[in-house]
């Protein structure tokens, strides 16, 4: 879902949601998306919470073990579903 939304401000790179914290990182291939997306999302309300949206202290997220966990959903995007 959060693939579905964001990306109709951009390409993402790469999505790690983390249910515990009910956070997300997500990475656009510029930073002119995130722009874009933060502009537009930070503190509308998303099911019943508000979003809160800040940039990471980081430029890219390194991924260490690429598959998912019972507490982290990854998502790696393919140049090929780019718009």
């Amino acid at each position: 879902m959060l693939y579905n939304i964001f990306s109709n401000f951009g390409n993402i790179l790469k999505i790690i949601f983390i249910r515990s914290r009910a956070a997300a990182l997500l990475e656009f291939e510029n930073v002119e998306y995130a722009t874009i997306s933060k502009d537009y999302f930070n503190n509308i309300v998303f099911m019943g919470k508000p979003l809160r949206i800040t940039y990471s202290k980081y430029n890219i997220i390194n991924i260490r073990n690429k598959k998912s966990t019972k507490d982290e959903e990854i998502y790696i995007g393919q140049p090929k579903s780019f718009r």
